[in-house]
Order: C-alpha cells, then sequence, then structure tokens
C-alpha cells in the first residue's frame, strides 16, 4: 500500500525519533524492500567527519538546528524543499526534530512543515501525502543518557568519537518494530473549494499545527505496544514495593485482555499467561540494570532497580498514550457517581477539565 502511495503521490514519511537509529532503520527497511530511496533530513550537529561523508551521498540533507535570524538561509532552504516537491522526490524526516527524552511523543518542529505547507501551496500539489511511521525498541542504548539530561545534567555533544562510544555500548536490546500509519493529505482539512480559492496567511497558521498534530494521532495509532512498556508499568504502578512474578501476571493479563478488545497491537513476549514470556522480559530489564531481583524470602520478587525510574518510565511512556482517555473516563465516572442528581453533567464536566489539563502532554484525538 505503502509503495504505491509514493508511485503516485509525492510523499512525505515522518517517523518517531527514539534513538540516533531512527535515521538508519527507516532507510534499512525501505532499502530492503526495494523501494525509492527518499533525502532525509538531519542535524547539522551530526555533520562531522565520517558519518557525514556516508549520510551526505545516501540522501541525507544537513541543517541547522536554528536559523530564525538568518533570511538567506531560510529562503534557501523554502525553494530548495519545493523543488523537490515539484520533482516528486520522497522526503523524510523526525517529525519531533529531535530524539524523544520522555518515551512518549514529543511536540513537533513546524519550521519544516511551514516549508512544506507553502510548497504546497504554491505549486497546488494538494495530493501530497504525509506518510506517519512508528518505530518501537525493546530496549534502547540511549536510555541511560535521557535519564541523566532529565536529572539536569547537560547533554553530550556528538563528535567524531561519538560512533564509537554508541558501539561500544550497543549490546542487543530486543527488537526493532517498524509501522506505517494511515496517510493524510492537506485535502482532508481543507475544504477543496477553500483551496482552489487560496487560503490567506491565517488560515495557513492554524492548518500547520492541525496538520501536524493529525499526523501524531495517526503516529500514535500505529505504535504498537512492546511487552516491556506493560512490564514496566505494572512495576511502576507498585512504588516502592517489589512484587513477585504471580502479582506482575496478574494484571498483565488483564492489560492484554483490554489491549485485544480495543484492537490494539501488541509485539514481542505478548503471552501474560506464559510465565516464561514475562520472565524473559524481565531478565532483558534485568540485564540493562532497569529491573532488580529480591532473593532473600520464599519467593524472588521484581521491582525497579535504584536510581532506574526514570529509565522504566521511558518504556512505560511508548503506550502510555493509549490508556490517558481510559483514566479520564474512569475518573469522570467516579464523579458521576458522587452526583446523583446530574449524573451527565458531572460526567462530561470533569471528563473536559481532564482534556484541558492534559492536552499539552498527549495528542488526544479531535472531538467528535
Amino acid at each position: 500500500e505503502l509503495r504505491k502511495v509514493v508511485r503516485d503521490h509525492p510523499s512525505m514519511l515522518l517517523w518517531t525519533h527514539k534513538t540516533y537509529l531512527d535515521g538508519m532503520v527507516v532507510p534499512k527497511v525501505l532499502y530492503d524492500n526495494d523501494f525509492p530511496m527518499p533525502h532525509m533530513f538531519g542535524g547539522a550537529n551530526l555533520n562531522f567527519p565520517g558519518l557525514g561523508f556516508l549520510v551526505h551521498r545516501s540522501g541525507g540533507i544537513f541543517i541547522k538546528r536554528s536559523f530564525q535570524d538568518n533570511e538567506l538561509y531560510k529562503t534557501t532552504l523554502r525553494h530548495y524543499i519545493g523543488y523537490l516537491m515539484e520533482k516528486r522526490f520522497p522526503m523524510n524526516w523526525a517529525f519531533e526534530g529531535t530524539r524523544s527524552r520522555m518515551g512518549k511523543l514529543m511536540p513537533p518542529r513546524f519550521g519544516l512543515f511551514n516549508y512544506v505547507v507553502e510548497s504546497i501551496l504554491r505549486t497546488r500539489l494538494y495530493d501530497l501525502t504525509f506518510i506517519p511511521v512508528s518505530v518501537a525498541y525493546d530496549q534502547i542504548t540511549e536510555v541511560e543518557d535521557y535519564s541523566i539530561e532529565q536529572r539536569g545534567q547537560r547533554k553530550k555533544p556528538e563528535g567524531i568519537t561519538w560512533p564509537l562510544r554508541f558501539l561500544r555500548r550497543g549490546r542487543p536490546r530486543g527488537q526493532i518494530h517498524l509501522r506505517f500509519g494511515e496517510g493524510l493529505t492537506i485535502r482532508e482539512l481543507v475544504e477543496p473549494a477553500e483551496l482552489e480559492a487560496g487560503i490567506d496567511e491565517r488560515q495557513k497558521q492554524i492548518l500547520v499545527p492541525t496538520l501536524a498534530f493529525e499526523v501524531a494521532v495517526r503516529m500514535n495509532a500505529a505504535t504498537p505496544i512492546t511487552a516491556t512498556a506493560i512490564v514496566t508499568l505494572i512495576l511502576l504502578a507498585g512504588g516502592n514495593r517489589a512484587q513477585s512474578l504471580a502479582e506482575i501476571q496478574v494484571p498483565a493479563r488483564a492489560g492484554a485482555a483490554l489491549i485485544r478488545r480495543r484492537h490494539l497491537e501488541i509485539v514481542g513476549r505478548s503471552n501474560f499467561r506464559d510465565a516464561d514470556a514475562v520472565l524473559a522480559t524481565l531478565a532483558e530489564l534485568q540485564e540493562t540494570g532497569i529491573v532488580t531481583y529480591l532473593d532473600e524470602g520464599t519467593e524472588r520478587l521484581y521491582a525497579i532497580g535504584a536510581e532506574q525510574h526514570l529509565n522504566a518510565a521511558y518504556y512505560r511512556n511508548t503506550a502510555i498514550h493509549y490508556f490517558v482517555l481510559d483514566a479520564f473516563v474512569e475518573i469522570a465516572l467516579l464523579d458521576a457517581a458522587a452526583a446523583p442528581d446530574s449524573p451527565g453533567e458531572a460526567f462530561f464536566e470533569r471528563a473536559d477539565y481532564l482534556r484541558e489539563l492534559f492536552k499539552f502532554e498527549f495528542y488526544l484525538p479531535r472531538r467528535a
């Protein structure tokens, strides 16, 4: 399906950014499937000797992290993107512009979106298709760096020694799961008559974030839930209390049943009735230090390791967007039960409040 879309329409592939491997995973999968290789936009911080040479010759386009005051740079980049679009070269870049330090999908960078939308309106390529790409991992190498940054320490700059540092600790950490979401064109967001008549600057300013928001919702919908995410969710919910294998399996099975009823995709060792499958996931997390074993009692207990809660939360957050709305509903139902005279009003008042409270934290679907 994706091959047909890219063959028939100019296309942009926008992928989630969890690790530096994302920029290699997406082209590798496309190349292995004899797919037209897209041009890729990346940060100029990776344009150092060795890696920069390879990326330039693989269709990579390095752009500065910040160029707000450089009008010549902005104009050149705007026209270059328009040229690639008119020639129908597929392009791809990281939706968030930088790696997510939290695990969940972060706010998008609107710069490239702005240039692409301007080019669409100028060239009338209204069938240009934005394709969400989700890349999920059982575990990633950089999660320790992210927790260090969240504690307030500075990010180590990339440089000529960075690939060696990355590879030195890049032991196998499970599988990579790549999924393509439903494509989107601006025709789905703007009436054809309005497009033909031409939209003004104010409408364009509204269109860009609306477009990015809808891509994000579809990106999240395509993201598979990993066994790692479920197990870390359960262990974190236990606070500082260690849990036995049976105590982990009970909510894991209930969660898996909910996931199946909602027709969501769960990957990896997801048969939580199988003790060996759960033990294998725990063993992988123990190997990277996130889970610790307690063997002093009558049976082995499992807990989040010391100073590892941010690392565990990263994996939990990769799937938490699927459960946020359920949590809103449960809390709103409690309010409704406590207001027998007007349960409906109490329910929607609390649901609206929670939506407003979290609307900048999660990509919630547009209201029906």
